[in-house]
């Protein structure tokens, strides 16, 4: 099965990157083993980004090397994928 993607555009440099809308059980794992921020960091990024730019490859360097902004911006997006992607109780009742 297909993961279900959706793409966001940087608001300084207009990068437009695929992303996943949720993580896989295995990248959880891995997230939450992982003590180091900078590394967490990088593992969400790998699970996450599909595609920057169309670009398939070296996702960590292309983000590090975006505007400060953006890097901010896409670092959120994540986040809110990784929240998401979070068991929720109160969701179970809707």
């Amino acid at each position: 099965m297909e993961r279900e993607t959706k793409t966001i555009e940087t608001p300084v440099g207009k990068n437009k990157l695929v992303i996943y809308t949720y993580l896989l059980g295995g990248d959880k794992r891995r997230l939450i083993s992982e003590p180091d921020p900078i590394k967490s960091q990088n593992i969400a990024i790998n699970a996450l980004v599909v595609s920057i730019d169309e670009k398939t490859e070296n996702h960590i360097k292309s983000i590090e090397e975006m505007h400060g902004k953006d890097f901010d911006f896409v670092t959120i997006e994540l986040a809110k994928v990784m929240n998401e992607s979070s068991w929720d109780e109160d969701k179970k009742k809707e």
